[in-house]
């Protein structure tokens, strides 16, 4: 996701916030079924998952701020973190995908320096992990962001990608930029170095080593890759990180993290004429290019209709549409539409926000229904009760109407899933042209 993602301070009393979740949290105990070490490993079969042999469709959610919140705000956030882990479950969603990195702030970093860490964000992202175990929540891991997304004032502090180049630049001399990124040995090395520091550490709270805990669904190599006009050195990148990942943690899923835009490099006029605009062909990614590699499991996009410029909701189903058919007739893998939202300004009504929603999740439950390659979706972005941080985007624990939809769509998918049509089938080239 590019936009703001923290989109004001805080607005709320920490003591009162603590209280209600404490009260909340206290009344719904409850025995809850847990991921347990040994656990079998959601992993690829065709265009679908499958969980100790049974079809595994999901309807997730993004709640990004996760580690930040379990690191920063102290029982508060560890309290938010555990009540939003407790409302998915009761709102059968089965899969959370979150940022393992942090550093809005430069307090708030994950990594200060190569190689070297903060261990009250790492135990932090342990919390995370351990709550989503407890919970039966399976968790997307995003290793690292394009995007640098520091907002505080200071100079010398950045995040996402942006932090390596200038780690890199000082110590080389050498002007360096975020296209770099993909094709300088000495970032390749200390990106694998982080991968492999992170998915080979021991969970603080359970005891659990990241690639061996079966709460981990998978891990998005990077969010939301961009390399202008220069398309095949990232792809070179993703075919490189994503076996280096495999042989890491060889039961943990991996997809790329990105749009999904088509690039003029690898596809053709009718791919091209489906992004939302001239500019995305030449940001260097390219769906069925970056999913199609061996180590990639599956294949994902990101829809967002208004920073595209794009706000209707015809959109939004072509655009499904167009990568749910490169999914089934040339990758031939499973497909989830992994981050998908809506604006909505403050006072507004959450009808339209619905809406899109809505569509988004009926065009998944008809493609399971038809037995196609959709296997999951992830909306943007889940607030905990008393967070005043979200912007536009914001779905917020204490938002009734959107949770209706969210609750009803859940079960509707676990239902096609179940019970698809038998004379339905997936689609064909015949269908779309």
């Amino acid at each position: 996701m590019t936009r703001s993602a923290y989109g004001r301070n805080p607005r709320w009393g920490l003591v009162a916030c603590a209280i209600a979740l404490a009260a909340c949290l206290a009344a719904c105990p409850g025995a809850l079924a847990e991921i347990k070490e040994g656990d079998a490993f959601v992993e690829v079969k065709g265009t679908d998952f499958e969980l100790d042999g049974k079809k595994f469709v999901f309807q997730g959610f993004n709640a990004y701020q996760l580690m930040e919140a379990a690191g920063d705000w102290g029982p508060v956030g560890k309290l938010m973190v555990r009540d939003i882990m407790r409302q998915a479950k009761e709102n059968g969603l089965s899969v959370v995908r979150t940022f393992g990195f942090a550093g809005r702030l430069k307090k708030n970093a994950l990594m200060t320096a190569p190689g070297e860490y903060n261990e009250k964000m790492l135990a932090a992202l342990d919390e995370v992990l351990d709550q989503a175990s407890k919970h039966d929540i399976r968790v997307v891991l995003v290793l690292e962001n394009y995007w640098n997304t520091a907002v505080d004032k200071d100079p010398t502090h950045a995040n996402g990608i942006e932090k390596y180049i200038r780690w890199e630049a000082a110590k080389s001399g050498k002007n360096l930029t975020t296209d770099d990124f993909w094709t300088n040995k000495n970032l390749r090395e200390m990106y694998k170095d982080h991968v492999e520091f992170m998915l080979t550490r021991k969970n603080s709270v359970n005891g659990r080593v990241y690639k061996d805990d079966p709460t981990l669904f998978s891990v998005n190599l990077l969010n939301e890759p961009r390399c202008e006009e220069c398309g095949k050195d990232l792809q070179k990148w993703i075919d490189e990180m994503s076996n280096f990942v495999r042989k890491i943690a060889p039961k943990v899923m991996r997809t790329v993290g990105e749009d999904g835009f088509y690039d003029a490099e690898f596809s053709d006029d009718e791919h091209l004429k489906a992004n939302p605009g001239e500019w995305a062909n030449t940001q260097g990614q390219d769906f069925v290019a970056n999913h199609k590699g061996k180590d990639i499991s599956y294949a994902a996009i990101h829809i967002w209709p208004d920073d595209w410029n794009h706000r209707e909701v015809r959109f939004q189903h072509d655009w499904i549409l167009q990568h749910v058919k490169d999914a089934e007739l040339k990758l031939k893998k499973p497909f989830v539409i992994e981050e998908f939202g809506k604006t909505r300004d403050p006072g507004e009504p959450f009808d339209r926000r619905n809406r899109f929603l809505e569509t988004a999740f009926l065009d998944a439950e008809n493609n399971v229904l038809r037995g196609g390659a959709v296997a999951g979706t992830s909306w943007w972005n889940w607030y905990g009760r008393g967070d005043g941080r979200g912007d536009g985007y914001a779905i917020y624990s204490e938002d009734e109407s959107t949770f209706a939809v969210i609750n009803e769509f859940s079960g509707r998918l676990k239902k096609a899933a179940k019970n698809k049509d038998s004379k339905a089938k997936a689609f064909t080239q015949k269908e779309f042209d």
